[in-house]
């Protein structure tokens, strides 16, 4: 009689398949693990990406706009003094139209931080009767949010003449040569906020009187 084949030779044995599972549930498992790091690394490098990016929309709109400050004297001085507010918290100023494709003219801004952390450029058009860029209020004022979250603003002005950074600008005869602006971010908070270091390409010119409606220089007329 022919006997029975051992099961040894027939094939696996009972442990070896379950020695053989454990190995393949193994490396499931760490491909899975793989997979999730990767998605996770991914999704960082995607966030820290767009915080970036949003970093860098704030400081080109601020950049734009301070570059093209408008030095506007006041209409209450018989001296030329030029109708810009500054201090460390808040940097109230004249220049063009942030939309080139809304109102003409020149705009009222003021850029301050909110109690809510969010970064904000205020801006009026000059023409509203209301709007006074050295009173506190913002009534009349509309607010593009230049960024949220944030832990401090620190403004400081740059004096050519004395050849110093300043906390304060008020009441001067010339912009400032250079503003600095400042934004630390509370801790834990992947952004970084390079120095913005911004210079304003106009002077006073005290033969000139800016037209608030168009933007340009008009001679002025003297008896």
């Amino acid at each position: 009689m022919r006997q029975a084949p051992d099961m040894r030779e027939a094939g696996f044995t009972l442990i070896e398949l379950l020695v053989s599972l454990a190995i393949l549930s193994l490396v499931a498992t760490l491909l899975l693990g793989g997979v999730a790091m990767a998605r996770q690394l991914a999704g960082r490098m995607q966030r820290a990406d767009q915080a970036s990016q949003s970093v860098i929309a704030a400081q080109t709109i601020l950049r734009d706009r301070v570059e093209h400050l408008q030095a506007i004297p006041r209409a209450d001085r018989a001296d030329p003094v030029v109708d810009i507010q500054g201090d460390e918290h808040v940097f109230s100023f004249y220049a063009p139209s942030l939309y080139r494709n809304g109102l003409a003219g020149t705009q009222a801004y003021r850029l301050l931080r909110m109690a809510t952390g969010d970064l904000v450029l205020f801006s009026a058009s000059s023409l509203t009767e209301n709007v006074d860029i050295r009173a506190p209020g913002l009534v009349g004022w509309s607010a593009t949010r230049l960024l949220s979250g944030t832990g401090e603003l620190s403004l400081s002005y740059f004096a050519a003449g004395k050849g110093v950074w300043q906390r304060y600008w008020f009441d001067q005869p010339q912009p400032p040569h250079l503003v600095r602006v400042r934004v630390r971010f509370p801790a834990g908070d992947a952004r970084s906020w390079p120095d913005l270091v911004v210079r304003p390409q106009v002077t006073l010119n005290t033969a000139c009187r800016i037209d608030r409606m168009s933007g340009r220089c008009e001679a002025l007329t003297r008896p």
